[in-house]
């Protein structure tokens, strides 16, 4: 699943295929820096569906994002992955 950006649905939504591609156990994998618009949609999709949320850390000096994280966070159960 390829995705850009949830930001045109305003913070809802709908019952579609982003849903239906979740089943409980998978795993959505966002940054702590993505933008509100993208964090919020997805949370409503892991809620709906029981998948997992989880957040790669940003680090407070560089603002880049430890590799190791992603690599410790990234599973065989991650559906998808969010950066931006």
């Amino acid at each position: 699943l390829v995705a850009t950006s949830l930001s045109h649905t305003c913070g809802k939504v709908p019952s579609n295929a982003r849903e239906l591609y979740f089943q409980e156990g998978d795993e959505i994998v966002i940054t702590e820096a993505e933008h509100h618009s993208n964090i919020v949609p997805w949370q409503m999709v892991a809620e709906r569906t029981g998948a997992v949320f989880k957040y790669v850390p940003a680090c407070s000096i560089t603002g880049g994002f430890d590799l190791d994280a992603f690599k410790e966070l990234i599973g065989p159960n991650t559906k998808f992955v969010s950066v931006q």
